[in-house]
Formats: C-alpha cells, sequence, structure tokens
C-alpha cells in the first residue's frame, strides 16, 4: 500500500526550480513524448506499435505515439485511484488496476468496452505478466500494517490465489524470459529508514510449487537502494531497470540493477522530489539494443514524472551512440581540421580506425559482441587498405576528444574515419558514427 506523504508533497513545492531537468546518463539521450489526458496520478503502458494506453481514473483511452486519440476503450463509473495499466503479451488486452476499491479490470485494444472485472485485490500496487497465462499483482489485501502480497490470477479461469507475502508496503514486480519473478522491498515506516529497498528474485520453479514464499524463499540480487516505484525487464538483453523514488530524500532517478546501488548505474537522474513512474521498456525488434552507446533503433524506455501539481510530462528514454565529426577547411582542401569524437564514456578510450572508403561497409557490419552488438562500416582487416590505431587515446570527463591535422591536398575522397570506444577498463562498449573526406 502506497502514499504520498503530506510532509513530503510540500516540501516537493518548495524544492522544486522550475528550470530544473531530468539528465540522461552516460550513453543515453532523453526525447519528450506525448502524454495526453492524463491527471498528475494518472497510469499508463506503452504498446510496442508506440501508441499509449492511459487510465485517468474514469475513462481508458488508447492514443498514438503523437498524442491523437484513437479509441475510447471504456470506463468506470466513478473516480477511483488509478494503479497500473498493463498490456498482455499479445497487446489484445489491457488490464487496469486501481486501489480505491481494489478492482482489476480487462478492456481489449482498438473498441470500446465495458470493464470485464477480473479480481479484486484490495490496495493492488503493481502487476506483472509473464506467458500470457496469468497475472501477478502485488496488493496490500490485508490493509494496514501487515505487509504485502503477491497473487497470481489465472486469466483461463480467474481463480486467484496468493504466492508470496513480504513485510512492508507494496512494491513493483517484474518477469525476466526465464519465468522468474522480481521484487523491489518499500518501507512502511516515515520517514523510511536510509536506503531501505531490497531487489528480490523467486524462480519460476518456486512460483510453480504449492507455498506462499516469502523472504526466506528468495535470492537477495542487491541491497541500498533509496526506494522503488516501478521495476522494468529487457528480455533480449536480461537486464533489470529500476525506478528509484523517494520522496524523504529527494531521489528520482533509473538505475540498471547490477547487484547492490553501489554497483547499479543511474540512466536517468530525475529532478529531486518528483515521482517518476510508468515505467515502460520496449525491447525492439532491429539489430541494435536497448543499452548504453548503442545506435538508435526501435529500442526505449518511457516514463513519466510528476510533482502531483503540474500536468505530468512523459519521456523516452534512449541510447546515445558516440559520433566522430570531420570540422575545419582542410576537410574539403588544403588546410588544417580536427577530427572530433563526442557523446563517449567519461574517462574512457578510443581507437582510430581508417580505411579507404571503397573499404567501408555500408550498411555497417553488425559483430554480436558481448554484452551488445558492436556495429562497425571501417575495414578492421588493416593492411595497405586499412589502419588500425594501436594506440588508446583517452576521451577527457565528458567523453570527448578531438585530433587536430592538416590537410596538405588530396585527402578528399580517399579516407574514411571511425573509433572503436572502451569505458574506464577499458571494455569496448561501442563503435562511433564514421566520417569521411568526401
Amino acid at each position: 500500500m502506497r502514499s504520498l506523504p503530506c510532509a513530503a508533497l510540500a516540501a516537493a513545492l518548495f524544492v522544486l526550480s522550475a528550470s530544473a531537468q531530468d539528465v540522461a546518463g552516460p550513453g543515453f539521450a532523453l526525447a519528450p513524448a506525448a502524454y495526453p489526458g492524463a491527471p498528475a496520478f494518472g497510469a499508463t503502458t506503452t504498446l510496442s506499435n508506440g501508441d499509449i494506453v492511459v487510465f485517468d481514473g474514469l475513462d481508458v483511452f488508447q492514443y498514438a505515439s503523437n498524442g491523437a486519440l484513437l479509441f475510447h476503450l471504456g470506463s468506470v463509473p466513478s473516480f477511483v485511484f488509478p494503479s497500473f495499466v498493463l498490456a498482455h503479451p499479445s497487446e489484445d488486452e489491457i488490464y487496469v488496476g486501481e486501489s480505491s476499491g481494489g478492482t482489476i479490470m480487462r478492456f481489449f485494444t482498438g473498441q470500446t468496452s465495458n470493464p470485464d472485472v477480473i479480481a479484486t485485490l484490495p490496495f493492488n500496487y503493481d502487476a506483472a505478466i509473464f506467458d500470457g497465462s496469468a497475472l501477478f499483482v502485488s496488493a496490500a489485501t490485508c490493509g494496514f500494517g501487515c505487509g504485502n502480497q503477491i497473487w497470481s490470477i489465472d486469466l483461463s479461469d480467474l481463480q486467484a490465489h496468493q504466492v508470496a507475502q513480504v513485510p512492508g508496503a507494496s512494491g513493483p514486480l517484474a518477469f525476466d524470459g526465464q519465468g522468474n519473478l522480481y521484487y523491489a522491498t518499500a518501507s512502511a515506516a516515515f520517514p523510511p529508514p536510509p536506503n531501505p529497498t531490497k531487489i528480490l528474485r523467486w524462480s519460476a520453479a518456486q512460483l510453480a510449487g504449492p507455498s506462499v514464499l516469502g523472504l526466506a524463499d528468495a535470492q537477495f540480487l542487491g541491497v541500498g537502494f533509496e526506494g522503488a516505484a516501478r521495476l522494468a525487464f529487457d528480455r533480449r538483453v536480461g537486464a533489470l531497470y529500476l525506478a528509484e523514488v523517494n520522496f524523504t530524500s529527494g531521489a528520482n532517478r533509473i538505475r540498471r540493477v547490477l547487484g547492490g546501488a553501489a554497483q547499479s548505474p543511474i540512466l536517468l537522474e530525475g529532478q529531486g522530489f518528483r515521482s517518476i513512474t510508468n515505467l515502460c521498456l520496449q525491447s525492439g525488434s532491429g539489430a541494435a539494443r536497448f543499452g548504453a552507446y548503442q545506435p538508435a533503433s526501435d529500442a526505449f524506455l518511457t516514463y513519466t514524472t510528476t510533482d502531483f501539481v503540474a500536468p505530468p510530462e512523459r519521456f523516452e528514454l534512449l541510447p546515445r551512440r558516440p559520433s566522430a565529426t570531420l570540422t575545419g577547411a582542410g576537410t574539403s582542401g588544403p588546410g588544417p581540421f580536427a577530427l572530433e569524437l563526442h557523446d563517449g564514456p567519461p574517462g574512457g578510450f578510443a581507437r582510430l580506425v581508417l580505411c579507404a572508403p571503397a573499404r567501408f561497409h555500408t550498411p555497417e557490419r553488425v559483430f554480436q559482441t558481448s554484452p551488445l552488438p558492436l556495429f562497425f562500416g571501417a575495414d578492421l582487416l588493416g593492411g595497405p587498405a586499412g589502419l588500425a590505431g594501436k594506440v588508446y587515446l583517452p576521451l577527457d570527463a565528458s567523453g570527448s576528444l578531438e585530433l587536430d591535422y592538416v590537410n596538405p591536398g588530396g585527402l578528399v575522397g580517399q579516407w574514411a574515419a571511425q573509433f572503436e570506444v572502451f569505458d574506464s577498463a577499458p571494455l569496448r562498449v561501442a563503435g562511433t558514427s564514421s566520417a569521411a573526406f568526401l
């Protein structure tokens, strides 16, 4: 069961700065996205085609990615507090939870219908679905002060049974590709103790068993997080993401969970004393993945943020690929020029690769490296037509590099340049875009 303490809300109103902005972490970029028809407490999800489904407490709408209204999916008799909106893997059905009366309803994309009530679980907070057969719901069904429960609703016969019992307030859920269930704990105390949130996992085999699971049955993946609003799992990459929100400390960010908080990089640092929620990850179907320094693709993560007073905002968090550019008079004839690299890992390294334009592969080749693919067009074979730099060139604190040269004449049409990019370890993380004398 989750609530926004009045003291924390008052603090938020005084602390927020009108000029503050969410800031994407290294290797990522932020783009504003449409969020129509939603109040501060609205719940939403994003479909694979970019459509947005919004529950505002009365009505459920389906919008196009640009905000244009497509369908009114249905409505409820009177206003309720939205908990979650979740799409079935087929995206034909939409599950909507509300915590005023505890009902969980089913609607259908592309058409208007009366709500199909599939369960009543008081104070439901979040839900997750794995293979389309069962809906798992995080709900404090016993009320205040007695912990949180996780329920499974069989979507064929709508029978519900309790799966787990955990202390504290309601936390968010997510499934991985093997049917293992992730849960982030939440403190019920106010103010909460420092860094109260733990990330747990129960296996698919445990979930299939007859026992009600508890903390003793879970695998602890990480501790020390300041709070938990939502989880999202990328099944293509095997990556877990956490919206970390704490109304006492002001923490408001998105992390990739790689252990405890100290080991889990920040993908996005949000404005303090706001609330990031409605986390929804689309893994995409192209060669590029959702990950730092990847090329732009159909993989993205959406979220909303609100101060609970002004209209909420919605954003897409996208990979940002490092770029290579040529500038200066020497790019088109004799004279000085600079070869620049931008948006690389801060404090990382780069190796320059030069090759004749005829040896530059278009489209780029995709090397299935771990953990993310490498996109590279310049020929890495070396020899007379190719030259791979042997020196690791250091990047500055912003992930940039500038190499200054002079074109004596005759370079136009002779060379294409690209960088291999490494982090501070150094582990290779990306290839830049290419730059060429054309």
